[in-house]
């Protein structure tokens, strides 16, 4: 039987328990990198079950953060997810055959991407770039599948050192 993780990058933001509830389903394993939120938030953070907590010292380079949650995967495939994202529907994982699946990505009801966020473990897939982190280097023409599973993004910007809400999708 396979098994999906679920590598969640989050600071301080409280909807982050939207993103675990909605993989709860799909991932046998949701490892939580934490990369420098507040005591009060490491303090919920640390009340929701069923998730493992990693602390990550940010140094300005997202893909180093999804790196490091990748070391803690242990599923035979990882979904990476932001805390403001849920997945809309199930991945079941003894149906997945590719290297690496891409997700629709729902910003709002015009703007959407495919996303390279599920693929298989223990194969090498590391991110890269500090900003806009992808694996889309590894993509070759016989390792990619779309998968029919969504995420929505509920949108947080970066202001004055603290993440605010932008938009809400429909």
């Amino acid at each position: 039987m396979k098994t999906i993780s679920a590598v969640i990058i989050t600071i301080n933001n409280k909807d982050v328990v939207n993103a675990i509830d909605s993989v709860r389903s799909s991932c046998s394993q949701i490892v939580v990198v934490d990369t420098g939120s507040t005591q009060e938030h490491l303090g919920f953070l640390k009340q929701i079950e069923g998730i493992e907590l990693h602390y990550f010292k940010w140094c300005e380079d997202f893909s180093a953060a999804r790196n490091y949650g990748l070391q803690f995967a242990n599923g035979d495939y990882i979904l990476t997810i932001d805390s403001d994202e849920v997945l809309e529907k199930q991945i079941h994982a003894d149906m997945l055959t590719a290297d690496i699946y891409g997700l629709l990505q729902k910003n709002n009801s015009t703007n959407k991407i495919w996303s390279s966020r599920l693929f298989k473990n223990h194969i090498g897939i590391t991110y890269r770039n500090k900003l806009h982190e992808t694996i889309d280097h590894f993509i070759t023409p016989t390792n990619y599948l779309r998968c029919d599973a969504k995420l929505i993004t509920y949108r947080l910007c970066f202001v004055n050192g603290r993440f605010n809400k932008e938009v809400r999708p429909e």
